[in-house]
């Protein structure tokens, strides 16, 4: 069990991972004792303060509240937009000059572990560095996780991370960091993707005179369907797009508009998934 989590940032993501782990810390138990979170933005703090007031979350106004705790959290996740990875670390380090196991999980798109443990260098403690690349499902433990650790991580630092993570979805450990390009843009990014498309089916289906409650209601009943039946059976989606799919029916005419010669969807689908690996590498240099 990790005894006491820091998370550092409490916006889209951060707050993702605080709610995916602190409904599942009710179920379990097992996961920590408590979440301490810090955010640089007094409204952010304030809003986690009235949310969760009966929740095993503390936060904490100044990190120099820090030394006032039994146990100082030795698992960190850094919940901070890439631009800000740096500033939250040094004002992270001076507080962990002593400690020698401390796990420092990355969630930042974009920064690499070498540059993640350029900044830790200026600490005389040691920091275990890791990255993760969370969707925000996490919430709702139906996230996709990747992490990535170098031969400098000790194998119980990954495990401990790995099992905090589990509990909000799938893990995949990248052999690779040069990967987290592609899971951003394929895992991460993808959910939006996805949402874009009901997006579009809704306002269709209301257009041609659904109501919005049911366009609605319908679109997520058809998506959470198709998802699961893709889960269950030994079928690949293109082999159940077939089944659905029949000869001169409604299921083509529709598919034919969208695979048109001159933008056909996997030739989108493929030029928005590049579109996004290109930023991801544009973060990281």
């Amino acid at each position: 069990m990790v005894t006491n989590l820091l998370i550092l940032g409490g916006g889209n993501m951060g707050g993702a991972l605080i709610r995916g782990w602190l409904k599942t810390q009710k179920k379990t138990k097992t996961l920590f004792n408590s979440i301490v979170l810090f955010d640089t933005n007094r409204d952010t703090r304030e809003k986690w303060q009235k949310k969760t007031p009966t929740e095993p979350l503390l936060v904490v106004d100044d990190l120099h509240d820090l030394n006032t705790l039994e146990t100082k959290p030795t698992t960190i996740v850094l919940a901070v937009k890439p631009d800000g990875v740096a500033d939250a670390i040094n004002s992270l380090l001076p507080y962990y000059e002593r400690e020698s196991d401390t796990c420092l999980i990355s969630v930042a798109a974009g920064v690499p572990t070498k540059r993640l443990r350029a900044i830790c260098a200026t600490s005389k403690g040691r920091m275990v560095v890791l990255r993760a690349m969370p969707n925000l499902p996490v919430e709702v433990a139906q996230g996709v996780i990747a992490l990535y650790g170098d031969d400098t991580v000790p194998a119980a630092c990954y495990d401990r991370v790995a099992r905090l993570f589990s509990a909000l979805g799938t893990v995949t450990r990248l052999s690779e960091e040069s990967l987290f390009d592609v899971i951003t843009a394929l895992c991460g990014s993808g959910p939006a993707y996805v949402y874009a498309f009901m997006e579009g089916l809704e306002e269709a289906a209301v257009r041609y005179g659904l109501s919005p409650a049911d366009a609605r209601s319908l679109t997520l009943a058809m998506v959470r369907g198709a998802a699961a039946l893709v889960t269950e059976k030994a079928c690949s989606p293109a082999q159940l797009r077939n089944h659905v799919t029949s000869p001169r029916g409604t299921t083509q005419a529709a598919l034919e508009v969208l695979n048109r010669k001159k933008a056909p969807l996997p030739q989108l689908i493929d030029a928005a998934l590049k579109a996004a690996i290109k930023r991801a590498q544009q973060l990281a240099s």
